[in-house]
């Protein structure tokens, strides 16, 4: 269940190697509208790295998701 101030946005990427910029942009656009730029040059690094390597190691369709409630930044792939 989301708490009052939770937002969950995510994204499903297809197993190919643009999908690494398209996850870099899609977190780094969503941490700027939610005024949370100050961390978005670490997290699109993190997010490109494990979506590269979900794309070679698993083949798969890749899924992101972004969860932020008061305080806290949850990225997930």
């Amino acid at each position: 269940m989301m708490g009052q101030h939770e937002a969950v946005v995510s994204r499903t990427l297809p197993p190919e190697p643009r999908s690494a910029a398209r996850a870099r942009r899609f977190v780094a656009d969503l941490l700027e509208q939610w005024h949370e730029d100050h961390a978005a040059e670490v997290v699109s690094l993190l997010v490109s790295e494990l979506v590269t390597n979900a794309v070679l190691h698993a083949g798969s369709a890749v899924q992101v998701v972004a969860r932020r409630q008061t305080g806290r930044l949850r990225i997930e792939v």
